[in-house]
């Protein structure tokens, strides 16, 4: 069956029973002080269980560069474990290379000094002629 049968199949036959035997489960397996306490008895469902792998790794990509999850998140959720790269617990967009900070910094110009301060005004890059002078030839 394909990806939204299955999903139809899933929210209208499997959830609506597990949901039951979940709260049947919770009136006669947990003491009425348990509750009050706040115990509870849960069920989960892993949503990338039934994604190829092609798909998943286009939704994990649009998760990360949209700065939705991190990639050791993303790693968490197919099973991996997490990467010991402190970038990888970062929200941040991989596809950019540089940070505004990063920028300034290799131009020696004080980012606490820069707001406002607009690209175009930043001093040229030391290669600009070099590529200025191959592009016109």
């Amino acid at each position: 069956a394909d990806a939204k049968v299955m999903q139809n199949y899933n929210s209208r036959t499997v959830e609506p029973i597990v949901s039951a035997i979940v709260d049947a489960m919770r009136w006669k397996f947990l003491t009425a002080t348990a509750r009050s306490q706040m115990q509870s008895i849960e069920y989960f469902v892993d949503p990338f269980k039934l994604v190829a792998v092609g798909d998943l790794a286009e939704i994990a990509d649009k998760l990360t560069r949209n700065e939705i999850m991190s990639s050791n998140e993303i790693r968490q959720l197919i099973g991996l474990k997490p990467s010991d790269d402190p970038a990888a617990d970062e929200l941040r967009n991989k596809n950019l290379n540089q940070n505004d900070q990063q920028i300034l910094a290799k131009y020696g110009i004080d980012p606490a000094q820069a707001q406002g301060q607009m690209p175009e005004e930043l001093p040229p890059d030391e290669d600009a002629e070099y590529y200025d002078e191959y592009e016109g030839e």
